[in-house]
Formats: structure tokens, sequence, C-alpha cells
């Protein structure tokens, strides 16, 4: 039987890890359309090509796969210039590439011919995230500032400024080598100014550049070195115009339409599924509604998900139930609580208390007793029975029973002549000694008219008295 389990153990291990195993990933995108560029998923309302069920009808999601590159790369319509790395649906964000600006002073402080300066205009519905990207500049004789293309609507910028290297602290941007500002809201097209007080005169030994860009503000970290080697710290690069240039992560908004959740009557949103509106491009996202995931965006791409498969997504200490779109806790048999962890406010599962047990004190001293009462029955009974048994033979011997028997057996009479009624016998054939049944009465007993089973009719002598010595005259 031992190897009938284990081998019933092995084929329930051996199923469980091969539907694990086969069970396939959520779509990011209809059935048919490309869902990969690259190193880059594409997932709706995004999409590739020129078939228009593959992306939703803007002109923002219609995605360019650039295989020239290697490996390639995705871009939006249009634009060769800033590469797309990723794409976020809970976010409604890109991450793209955007290169640095530079420019560098010889010793005399002449500005050198390797300049480059950014300029920025995405396509009609994307935004810079101001809250997740910072304006940066390195160098210690640098004035860098951000503007609309035109400088009409908004400039923004910094300064960092110093004297000796010494100073610059690692990790610290906040003019000393390294500055930094929030950009504003709602920004789509920038460009890119310097300015310098002496053109690195007095720092050419240690800061001969100044840099500035966007960048996702958790990805960068200012270190002293930027001030000489900035661009070979940057791991991200994008070969524009020839040229093989650092470009940090940027963080872009993006939604759908151009109106919020409020004034939007139809949604692009699928099944268990929620509208939010976009706080920094126009328009709206959709999310998959608590305990459900995937593409939101996609008609049946929300998911329950099994929150008791992963210890990580559900709050249980026991006994953990999968529901649509959530999860109960439970305690087993024994224990006390709803079973859900007491950091999330719940009270776990703890043993009953064991006090007195009343009532397994009362149960059992209730059974006990009826025990006693039963076996005190039964043994009255068979006392009962056996004192019965002891009279019946002590009157029987008293009456003659043992002479009779013994006259009996010392002369041949046949068991058809000669019998020994029980008393119940001679009870029936008496009507249990009915006094109309009486035929005489005397000094040592009454004589009744007896009736046996075979109908015939005897006399019966009830004693009253019992002589010894008249025994033998029965």
């Amino acid at each position: 039987m031992l190897w009938i389990t284990l081998l019933a153990n092995i084929f329930v291990a051996w199923f469980l890890a091969a539907a694990d195993a086969t069970t396939l990933p959520l779509p990011i995108t209809k059935k048919g359309c490309q869902d990969k560029c690259g190193n880059v998923s594409i997932p709706y309302p995004f999409g590739l090509g020129d078939d228009p069920i593959c992306y939703y009808g803007e002109a923002k999601f219609k995605l360019v796969c650039n295989t020239t590159f290697d490996p390639p790369l995705l871009f939006t319509e249009g634009d060769n210039s800033t590469p797309i790395m990723d794409i976020s649906l809970s976010q409604g964000q890109l991450t793209i590439l955007l290169w640095i600006s530079r420019q560098c002073h010889t010793i005399n402080g002449t500005v050198t011919n390797d300049r480059f300066y950014l300029w920025l205009n995405l396509t009609d519905g994307y935004k810079v995230s101001n809250t997740r990207n910072k304006f940066i500049a390195i160098g210690c004789d640098t004035r860098a500032i951000l503007r609309d293309k035109s400088g009409k609507s908004y400039q923004t910028g910094c300064i960092s400024y110093c004297t000796d290297v010494h100073s610059v602290i690692d990790g610290s941007c906040t003019g000393i080598g390294c500055c930094e500002t929030a950009i504003p809201k709602g920004v789509n097209a920038i460009s890119i100014l310097f300015g310098s007080y002496y053109n690195h005169s007095y720092s050419w030994n240690f800061s001969r550049c100044s840099y500035a860009f966007l960048a996702d503000i958790q990805w960068f970290k200012f270190n002293v070195s930027d001030l000489m080697h900035f661009p070979e710290r940057v791991e991200y690069r994008h070969k524009y115009r020839g040229e093989n240039l650092p470009a940090p992560p940027v963080v872009v908004d993006w939604g759908i339409g151009n109106l919020n959740c409020t004034e939007a009557r139809q949604y692009v949103c699928g099944k268990n599924t929620y509208c939010s509106d976009s706080e920094n491009a126009p328009g709206y996202h959709c999310l998959c509604k608590q305990g459900f995931e995937g593409n939101p965006y996609l008609l049946d791409g929300c998911q329950d998900v099994d929150e008791c498969a992963d210890p990580e997504k559900h709050s249980c200490v026991e006994i953990c139930s999968n529901t649509e779109g959530s999860y109960n806790c439970s305690c087993p048999s024994g224990y006390n609580g709803n079973g859900l962890n007491a950091t999330k406010g719940g009270s776990g599962c703890t043993p009953f208390k064991k006090g007195f047990p009343l009532t397994q004190l009362i149960l059992g001293t209730s059974f006990g007793v009826l025990l006693v009462l039963i076996g005190s029955s039964v043994l009255f009974w068979a006392l009962q029975k056996r004192k019965l048994m002891k009279s019946r033979e002590k009157f029987f011997q008293q009456n003659g029973g043992m002479f009779l028997r013994q006259q009996l057996s010392s002369h041949d009479h046949s068991v058809e002549t000669v019998k020994i009624f029980t008393s119940e016998e001679l009870k029936r054939a008496t009507d249990n000694y009915n006094e109309h049944r009486i035929l005489g009465q005397g000094g040592y007993g009454t004589v009744y008219k007896g009736i046996l089973s075979d109908n015939r009719v005897v006399a019966i002598k009830k004693s009253k008295v019992i002589d010894k010595a008249r025994l033998s005259n029965l």
C-alpha cells in the first residue's frame, strides 16, 4: 500500500507542475497582431502596421518597428529620434530615450565644435511627465534653460557653479556641480539653451563641459565624476545623425482621447475595469479592478487573480479561499479568529482556550450516571431472578418435590403416566387458583379443579402447612 501512495503523490505533483508549465500568459494585444518589437512588448491600444484593428484609432497609438537597428527599436509613427523602451498600461506612461545636450570649452574659453543641443517635439496627445522627470544640469560654470521651442510659452532652468572640485558632494544636486528643477505640467515640445559666466576658465581642469537633459528621477543620481565623464556613465545610447549619443530615460504620459471619464460617454475599457482620468496628458486611462489583472483595453483582458496561489498576494495565516476578484481567509477546526494577518487588521488564528470543561463534565457525568443506573437495573433483575429460582427450588423441596422425583425414578412409570408440573402450569390449570375452582378445603390445604392443556380434568391440592412427616402421604 505504501508504494501505491507514493506513486499517487508523485502523479499529483507531476500533474500540478505540468498544469503550471502549460498556463498561458494573458494576451496583451488583439489576435493576429504583433506584440513585440525587439525587447519591447506592445500592448493594445498600441499596435504596429497598417491594420487599424491592431491599435486604437488615434495616431499616437500607431507605432513603427525599425528593424534597421540591432535589436529593432520602437518609435511613434514619423519619428526616428526618440525610441520607446517601455509601455506601461497601469501608469499610462511610455519610457523613451532622449539624448543629452552638451557644450564644452577649450582652455582659452571658446566653445568647441562637438556641442549638441536637445530639442523634442512629441506627437499630439503625449506629455512629458512632470512628476517622473526633472530638468538637470551638470557643470561648474553652467546656466541651463529649458523652454518651449519658441521660448514664448514657458522658460525654466537652473545654475550650477563651483571653483573647487572638493566642494562638490556625491549625491547632491543643489547647485554645486549639479542643479535640478521641476518641469511644467503639459509640456510636449522643448529646447535647451546654455550660458556660462566665465566660459569654464576657473574650472577647466575638472569641469570643462556643461550637460543638460531631462531624465527619470528614479534613474539619475549625481556623482562627482560626472563633471568630466558623465556621457561615459550613461548606459543608454541612441545613434542619431551618425553619432552614438548618450540618452537617459524620460517618462512620457499618454491617455485615451481628449475627454475625461465624466465627459466620455463610451469607454474603450473592457470587462472588470474602471476609468481613471489622466492627470497630465489629455484623456483617460483604463485599469483592471482590484483582484483582476491583464490588459484593461481588451474586452476580456482583465482576468481574476488567484491570490491564494501566491503568498505575496494574500494576507491569510491559515486557510485561503479564492473568490471572483478577491479571496476569503478562515481558520481550521479548533481555532478561533478570522484568519486574516494581524498586520492587516485581522485577528489571525488562535487555538481555543482550554478552560474548565463544564460541558464535557456535565455530559460525562450524565453518561456515567446512566451507565450506573442501567448496570444496577440489570444486576437487580439478575439477583431477583436468581432469588426467585432459589425460592422455587426451596418450595419444590419443601412440598415433597424431591421425594416425588425419587419415587418416580424408583418405579417403572412412564412420563405419560406420571408428570411433575411447574407452578405456572398449575396456575393456568386452576385459572390462577380461582375460588370458583375450589373442590374442598382442609387443615393442610385446598383442593382445586384443574383443567390441563389437553383438557384432562384433575384435582390439584395447594398446601397451606407442610408437615415433613406426612410428605410420603402426598
